[in-house]
């Protein structure tokens, strides 16, 4: 039995991407973040993988369509899910800011390269071998809010956490801060 997903999960679970293809309007779900993965990585097969994708993820795709095609169509979904997660920043980005965050973590010159799957399995409760299997943007909003409740826990994390969202979704005149007469606002 699966739980019902509630809130932003619910939200970014019911996203798909709609592309013009030669044969009309495909309406295509997010896939896996493995899937998405193998497709980023430049698999020599990506637009095989892509069409296998296609079928799994939509109703109305055709089955034979051209190589030439399968490509921008690939390209369209990949740009479609970049916007998504620009557009929905807040809650799909991981915090990043130009704050000094060494002094928050502990040294460490051998990181794991599972680290982002490790922090979205220890949030979740999922498994780490099941992570990848999940809805991409459904990995995105879990690794953000992982980073986020990791880096609440301390000081020296929630003045990053801060750092990052003046910097991320603020506009302001650089200038005009720096001399103290700046006005700031969020960006919505």
């Amino acid at each position: 039995m699966s739980k019902k997903l509630i809130g932003a999960a619910a939200y970014f679970s019911q996203l798909d991407i709609t592309a013009v293809s030669l044969c009309g309007k495909i309406r295509i779900k997010i896939c896996t973040k493995n899937e998405l993965d193998m497709l980023m990585n430049g698999e020599l097969q990506s637009t095989a993988i892509f069409g296998e994708m296609l079928k799994k993820y939509s109703g109305n795709a055709p089955d034979n369509m051209p190589e030439a095609e399968l490509s921008r169509l690939m390209g369209v979904y990949i740009d479609g899910i970049t916007k998504i997660i620009e557009d929905w920043g807040e809650y799909l980005k991981v915090p990043e800011s130009s704050f000094p965050l060494e002094n928050s973590l502990p040294e460490c010159s051998f990181p794991a390269s599972t680290l982002p799957e490790k922090l979205v399995a220890e949030y979740t409760g999922l498994s780490i071998l099941r992570v990848g299997d999940i809805d991409y943007l459904l990995y995105r909003l879990y690794l953000a809010d992982a980073v986020k409740y990791n880096l609440g826990r301390t000081e020296k994390g929630i003045d990053y956490l801060n750092a990052a969202h003046l910097e991320m979704f603020s506009e302001y005149d650089r200038s005009a801060f720096l001399s103290g007469g700046a006005k700031i606002t969020v960006k919505r």
